[in-house]
């Protein structure tokens, strides 16, 4: 018995030695402060710190005025502000393009409280404040503004060659910039950010663009020409954001972005479609709340099949409160539409195959569903319409339509 404990003994002290042998290396603070003041002895500048930093270590910047920095093949550092310190001068990161933060080929970057001012560069066909290529991180707590090139200015550039890398960009403000975020063949993650174009040209709040996959949640854009673009991108989750003011569309579905999901955001004020799909497919767009699209409509669906348009409240539309153009087999289902300038729900230009079930729509000015120009085999049942301005229902140039069981009481052509 003696002999075991004894046994038991030295392998613990010798598992002790191990320990104290072989020591785990701590992650590094290092501090940056411009003039000194805040942390004598620090790095004057936020590439010094880089260059002296060993991967895992965090950089610390102070309040201050500071230059461009970049990281290129670095993995886990983190580069955090203190003091609301302010990056302002650029740096040229491609032949027509520049940026004040970017980050090349590296792994598990982060940047947190630094404020990027771009209203010193000008001239430059491109201007950005944080570039990520081909590399991952997170991006929180910063603010962004005045990045406006003489192409196109950015606040946030996510791109990835092989379209695996992942940033995470979170309390993130942007403001007078004409692309807010801009994610490209990469993946992302959009919560709770601040976004206003001031109504520049071709502004957009957030642009997924060449098979970018995101989730865009909780953000707030305004002012932009698109609040949120998707383009040739599918599988993205668009929820509970706040939309209002857009020059253009609300939301845009463009050049087969397909399966995404438009769920449950606020819409409101856009000069032209509350959310406009154009040749996109199985797309779901639930639950929205749209109103007030000056002299358009609601929701479009322009060459767009197979797509679910379920349970949205779409008030004060300047044309339609849903209108399918030239788009088959979609289904429209439990929606509250009043007030359309025009229709409630238009269906046109050769649409076939749709679904029209179980929606409410009152106080369109002419027809509340309007079924049209050789649209044909559509099945339009179990509505509720009421109080339109000339018909309730009406069918022109179409056949071969079923009307079922709606309650209604104007009616012609059907």
């Amino acid at each position: 018995m003696k002999k075991k404990w004894g046994i038991m003994v030295v392998v613990v002290i010798s598992l002790l030695s191990l320990s104290v042998v072989t020591p785990v290396s701590a992650a590094n603070l290092l501090h940056v402060d411009d003039d000194g003041l805040q942390w004598p002895g620090a790095y004057s500048t936020i590439n010094e710190a880089i260059g002296a930093a060993d991967d895992g270590d965090t950089i610390i910047v102070h309040e201050g005025t500071y230059a461009a920095f970049e990281l290129r093949l670095r993995n886990n550092i983190s580069i955090t502000g203190v003091g609301d310190p302010v990056v302002n001068v650029s740096m040229n990161t491609s032949a027509d393009d520049w940026g004040m933060a970017y980050v090349d080929e590296s792994t598990n970057i982060n940047i947190e409280g630094i404020n990027f001012d771009g209203a010193g560069v000008i001239g430059h066909a491109g201007n950005g404040a944080i570039g990520y290529a081909n590399s991952t991180g997170a991006i929180s707590d910063v603010s962004i503004e005045n990045f406006i090139g003489t192409v196109i200015g950015n606040g946030i550039l996510v791109i990835s060659n092989e379209g695996t890398h992942s940033v995470q960009i979170s309390d993130v403000t942007v403001e007078n910039t004409q692309w807010g975020i801009w994610v490209v063949n990469a993946q992302a993650s959009i919560y709770d950010c601040q976004i206003d174009g001031n109504g520049l040209g071709e502004s957009i709040g957030i642009y997924l663009w060449y098979n970018a996959i995101a989730e865009v949640v909780g953000n707030t854009i305004n002012n932009s020409n698109d609040g949120i673009r998707i383009d040739g991108s599918s599988n993205n989750i668009i929820n509970e954001n706040e939309i209002s003011a857009s020059g253009e569309h609300g939301i845009s579905i463009i050049n087969n972005s397909d399966e995404n999901q438009i769920i449950e955001n606020v819409i409101k004020k856009s000069s032209g479609d509350g959310i406009f799909l154009e040749n996109s497919n199985k797309n779901t767009i639930a639950g929205n709340e749209i109103s007030d699209t000056s002299s358009f409509n609601g929701i479009v669906l322009f060459g767009g099949d197979d797509n679910i348009i379920n349970e949205n409240e779409i008030k004060n539309s300047g044309a339609c409160g849903i209108s399918i153009n030239g788009s088959d087999n979609n289904i429209v289902s439990g929606n509250k539409i009043s007030g359309s300038g025009k229709h409630g729900i238009h269906i046109k230009n050769s649409s076939n195959n749709n679904t029209i079930e179980e929606n409410v729509i009152k106080k369109s000015d002419r027809v509340g569903i309007r079924v049209a120009e050789t649209s044909n085999n559509n099945t339009i049942k179990e509505n509720i319409v009421k109080k339109s301005g000339v018909y309730d229902l009406f069918q022109d140039l179409s056949s071969s339509n079923i009307w079922e069981d709606n309650k209604y009481k104007t009616s012609e052509g059907i």
